[in-house]
């Protein structure tokens, strides 16, 4: 369906969606021929309607510049090194001469990195042992000497292993299934014999 730019017997202006009055200036597009305000033409620049060769064409920087020079309204912000009022679109302070990295406003907390996370020592034991006896249960041959040590390992140690990512009892219950599975088989093995 074709916009006309009418609303039952009044021409509405496509810019600002109001009558147009037989007294108004008007102002209608050469190609798709939609009556616009000639004020509402002049301020927008051209036909509203997208895709027309007289529509206005706004380039990004255009665009992230006008936001960046009145972020919400906001004309000024704080930098967060000297708490000294800076432009809106200052990418280094006037006053500290700091680099703020980006236009918009930034908090003090977003300055500062977080510091690294300290590795838990009991955590590599855990690991560590979690892993070994993966490893080894995987070997059929020493499966009955894990089938022993990895319960008493965890049982002893089971607050500790608790305390930290499943995946440490997934291995060790691995490791439990494979050394039951190789024993299995040895048996059944011996008995076929």
């Amino acid at each position: 369906m074709e916009n006309t730019g009418k609303s039952r017997n009044h021409i509405i202006c496509q810019i600002c969606y109001t009558p147009i009055q037989e007294s108004d200036q008007k102002n209608i597009c050469p190609k798709c021929q939609i009556p616009f305000h000639q004020d509402c033409w002049e301020e927008y620049g051209g036909c509203s309607i997208y895709g027309c060769d007289y529509a206005p064409e706004y380039k990004k920087s255009e665009i992230d510049e006008n936001l960046q020079k009145a972020h919400w309204g906001i004309e000024n912000k704080t930098c967060p090194y000297c708490g000294e009022s800076t432009p809106m679109d200052a990418l280094e302070c006037p006053h500290c001469k700091e680099n703020l990295k980006s236009a918009t406003p930034m908090s003090r907390k977003s300055i500062y990195k977080a510091p690294p996370k300290q590795a838990d020592p009991e955590e590599g034991k855990v690991k560590v042992a979690s892993i070994v006896f993966f490893l080894v249960s995987i070997i059929g041959v020493l499966s009955p000497v894990i089938l022993l040590v990895c319960p008493i390992w965890y049982f002893s140690n089971r607050k500790m292993v608790d305390r930290f990512t499943p995946i440490y009892r997934l291995l060790l219950a691995a490791s439990m299934f494979f050394s039951c599975f190789y024993v299995f088989i040895f048996i059944l093995a011996k008995t076929r014999m």
